[in-house]
């Protein structure tokens, strides 16, 4: 775009959300691919500033991989570790090299979980605060998804309640 790139972002940050939230509330999984670039710090050595590289970084707005439910990071010999796992299936586990047995395995683990249907049922009939807020941490791939279900039964089990936020996680 031409002009001034702050007030581009002002113009393409909307969009950009709208993409997020199309991707976040989508009925089906979505694996998203980040281009990435590597990432330098300045050290210093025998008294000068000299660039270091440290890694690689994504190229996409901060906080992306909040709204992921696993963020596998490859380096240059396409070797993957997990920076953030929901599904418990490659946190905390050694570096791997990612193959067929690798998409079946996420595949088994997405075909396991609970469908949005029974989650809004658990909110509709939920009886208390404390078992709302118990299915909003357990199911966190449907927080975003179903804030209006949170946000009416927390209205109707605290009637006084404030908060556009159902729960606190």
């Amino acid at each position: 775009m031409v002009g001034n790139s702050f007030t581009n972002w002002a113009k393409l940050t909307p969009r950009h959300q709208i993409f997020i939230n199309t991707i976040l509330q989508s009925p089906v999984h979505v694996i998203c691919t980040l281009r990435s670039k590597v990432e330098y710090v300045l050290s210093e050595k025998n008294g000068k500033q000299v660039p270091e590289k440290i890694g690689l970084s994504a190229v996409q707005r901060e906080g992306l991989d909040y709204e992921l439910t696993l963020v596998l990071e490859m380096d240059v010999k396409h070797h993957a570790v997990a920076t953030k796992d929901r599904t418990g299936l490659y946190m905390d586990k050694p570096q791997f090299t990612p193959n067929e047995a690798t998409g079946q395995q996420i595949l088994k683990w997405c075909q396991s979980g609970i469908s949005k249907e029974a989650v809004t049922d658990m909110i509709r009939t939920s009886g208390s605060m404390q078992t709302l807020r118990e299915i909003f941490n357990t199911y966190p791939e449907f927080q975003v998804l179903l804030n209006a279900e949170y946000s009416g039964r927390r209205k109707q089990l605290e009637p006084n309640a404030k908060s556009k936020t159902p729960v606190k996680s």
